[in-house]
């Protein structure tokens, strides 16, 4: 027996049916026998199978969830991967209400939006946070289809994904722009956004607030910041960026240099800035804030000078000339265009100490001038007793006698302040020359303000402290032309050593004790008490800090009150911590009850 393939198939299924022709005899013998091609139909049900188990692996592993719901919002079937997504069984969950488990926030717009299925087959579910078993919320984005009139289905399908990464990397993302949108726009901080792909340079509000910068285009803005970086340190600048962006394993970049205003100053700022790379390390991007530390900078390089220049006295209490020359040269440094000058009074002539930048052939034809009115900066300031500001010195009449010299060596401006000693006489000027006609910076005014009384001490004092660190007979010297009390504070042992000028000006003997700080703070006026206290020890505790100035009232022997001007210096260790406190004592009752009566 032979069958014809017509199907061309590998294989036929057949299906075998046989049946006795006489089923009451008990012949075996005869029988009816059929085959029926059934190949087909079983093909199609494997393949609905395969299909159905598919569908219920899908369904199980996969990330879509699935639940039918009726008109109300009723769970009819959910699918089991809900259980691994969400936490919940169908126990959990038919029969509920869908609703009840949706974020208060999200319900009204929900309900809006479920009610469109009743009108139409297919909408689409804005986010939503759904309740999980965990006790969280869980960020849901929905399809709904209408199937109600399937008689399988007879309900709403629900088919959705769990989106919270998604959507909160997106609302993190939204406030980071928000802020720093904000940022752009505040005129407090200076900030830039640099696309280094696009080769766009943004700039904040802040740059004009802060610096009188104005934004050009986007493309321009890097150019025009690179223009206005100071000269010395705009090579320096470039290279340490450029460098942070090709190290694939750095993220921050700061660094300080000065920037020019818009009214042709010098900013010191301090730069820092956050690199973005991708998953190459290639940087795309930096974001950076600008802050302003001018008052920061010159704060710090004052404490310095004043801190290492004292200490450099102390070492060589006779060179004064050489600590001289050292204070200017370290303020020179600070401010480039200025050549600076200390001048000594004697029989009211000028007389050089220390100006190491201006001319030779100049000191030599000042030296010895007798000072008075409108002689220049520094005999007019001398016989005034007042700064002098010449700010243009071709059109000053104090500089008129002298036009041929400041032509001569390129004078435009002058400045002169008059430095005195504790008894009110003017011992010496400071004097600023400048190549331009300017007036003082704020910062510069600051400087030459803490230059007097720094100055006045170097000067008056200088000579006498022979070894700050020996015995108290450096004082005894110093009675002898001092009318000021000069004390050392050793704060390790807590013991003051006071010059005789303590005894003879406040009428305290203290020759046969020791003068503890407790001591000292007993003879402080009760009202003075609290704010001396506070002072000195800001003083004492600030490790950058060496000089203190303070008016107060002592107590005097006889019970009386003194008013008296503290100036005082502290030597620290390397780390920083005070060992000793030299200061100078300076009775000024008389000038205090003059300003009374």
């Amino acid at each position: 027996m032979s069958f014809e393939n017509k199907k061309k198939v590998d294989k036929l299924i057949l299906e075998f049916n046989s049946t006795k022709i006489n089923p009451n005899e008990d012949d075996d013998t005869s029988f009816v026998e059929s085959l029926q091609d059934i190949t087909e139909k079983v093909l199609v049900d494997e393949s609905l199978l395969k299909s159905e188990k598919r569908f219920k692996a899908l369904v199980k592993n996969g990330a879509d969830l699935t639940a039918i719901v009726d008109p109300e919002g009723n769970y009819l079937y959910i699918s089991p991967n809900y259980q691994s997504i969400l936490g919940y069984t169908e126990k959990d969950l038919i029969g509920k209400n869908a609703f009840d488990f949706l974020h208060i926030e999200d319900l009204e717009i929900l309900k809006k939006t479920f009610a469109k299925l009743h009108n139409q087959k297919r909408i689409k579910i804005p986010p939503f946070r759904f309740k999980n078993k965990m006790n969280g919320w869980s960020w849901m984005q929905s399809i709904g289809t209408n199937l109600v009139d399937d008689a399988t289905i007879n309900g709403y399908v629900i088919n959705s994904i769990e989106v919270t990464d998604l959507i909160e990397t997106q609302q993190a993302l939204n406030k980071s722009n928000e802020r720093f949108e904000m940022l752009m726009k505040s005129g407090s901080e200076s900030i830039w956004d640099y696309d280094l792909e696009e080769k766009e340079f943004f700039l904040s509000d802040g740059f004009y607030e802060n610096f009188g910068i104005k934004s050009k285009l986007p493309s321009e803005n890097n150019d025009l910041i690179n223009s206005l970086i100071h000269p010395s340190d705009k090579s320096k600048m470039i290279a340490s960026f450029r460098k942070t962006l090709g190290d694939a394993s750095k993220f921050e970049w700061k660094f300080n240099y000065r920037i020019l205003k818009s009214n042709g100053e010098y900013a010191h700022v301090r730069d820092k800035a956050v690199i973005l790379r991708n998953k190459k390390g290639e940087a795309y991007r930096a974001v950076g804030a600008i802050k302003d530390i001018t008052s920061e900078y010159y704060y710090q390089q004052f404490e310095r000078i004043e801190r290492d220049v004292f200490e450099i006295s102390v070492a060589k209490p006779d060179q004064l000339k050489e600590v001289l020359t050292l204070y200017i040269s370290e303020l020179e440094a600070i401010f480039p265009e200025m050549k600076a000058s200390i001048l000594s009074i004697t029989n009211n002539k000028i007389f050089n100490i220390a100006s190491p930048s201006l001319p030779k052939e100049y000191i030599k034809t000042i030296n010895g001038l007798t000072i008075g009115n409108n002689v220049g900066s520094c005999g007019t300031a001398a016989y005034k007793k007042e700064k002098v500001i010449v700010s243009d010195i071709f059109n000053d009449v104090r500089w008129s006698n002298y036009h041929d010299l400041a032509k001569k060596y390129g004078f435009k401006s002058c400045w002169s302040y008059p430095i005195f000693n504790s008894k009110n006489e003017v011992i010496a000027t400071f004097a600023n020359y400048y190549a331009t006609v300017r007036h003082p910076s704020r910062y510069e005014e600051q400087a030459f303000e803490r230059a007097e009384k720094f100055l006045s001490l170097l000067i008056e004092k200088n000579q006498h402290f022979k070894d700050i660190k020996k015995s108290n007979h450096r004082f005894e010297l110093i009675n002898s032309i001092s009318e000021d009390a000069i004390y050392e504070w050793d704060i390790l042992k807590d013991n003051f050593y006071w010059s005789n000028s303590f005894q003879t000006t406040f009428g305290h003997d203290i020759r046969n004790y020791n003068f503890s700080r407790q001591n000292w703070m007993d003879l402080i006026h009760p009202e003075d008490y609290k704010e001396f206290n506070l002072s000195w020890e800001k003083f004492i505790n600030e490790q950058k800090k060496t000089n203190w100035s303070y008016e107060f009232r002592i107590k005097n022997a006889n019970d009386t009150y003194s008013y008296v001007e503290d100036n005082a210096n502290v030597i620290r260790s390397e780390n920083g911590l005070p060992i000793s406190v030299i200061g100078v004592l300076k009775d000024i009752t008389s000038s205090r009850l003059n300003e009374f009566y």
